[in-house]
């Protein structure tokens, strides 16, 4: 309540044309800027603190450009993460699943043209295919430096240039 009453006084004393009402006015409207600023980003450091957000070892693996580390071997019917995939997001991660392709040596298999056919069926046109089987092909090889290099030069998935 204190704040909205310091408001609305330093607004009667603008309104008569005083200057310095305008600035503090202007102070105080940057001020609670400020402090909304701090309480977000505090939100977001103790959630990142508290493992809200969980990151994929293998995804933080492969962008800061390190192999991943090498886990117990996993059935063959276990699922990968797509989305390490530049160009490949949750949404067409899970697209691709419900198609059937949810490991890299499936992905891999597929061309251009294939994926660019599921996309089209899923309303998905602004995504562009061209280097997600290859990218697949590289981790199937464990070629983990030659996919970010590739990476590197990419955007969204395709050529950047």
């Amino acid at each position: 309540m204190q704040l909205a009453s310091a408001f609305t006084h330093y607004l009667r004393q603008a309104s008569s044309s005083n200057v310095a009402g305008w600035l503090w006015l202007g102070i105080l409207i940057v001020g609670i800027l400020i402090v909304w600023m701090l309480l977000i980003y505090q939100s977001s450091q103790s959630s990142l603190q508290n493992g809200v957000y969980q990151e994929n070892a293998s995804t933080s693996a492969v962008l800061e450009g390190e192999k991943p580390p090498q886990t117990a071997p996993r059935s063959s019917d276990a699922a990968d993460d797509l989305t390490i995939i530049e160009g490949i997001g949750p949404k067409i991660a899970e697209l691709l699943k419900n198609e059937g392709i949810d490991t890299f040596s499936k992905l891999a298999e597929l061309d251009g043209k294939a994926l660019e056919e599921i996309l089209a069926r899923a309303n998905w046109r602004f995504a562009k295919p061209t280097t997600w089987s290859r990218q697949a092909k590289l981790v199937v090889e464990g070629d983990w430096e030659g996919l970010r290099e590739l990476q590197d030069r990419l955007k969204g998935g395709t050529s950047a240039g």
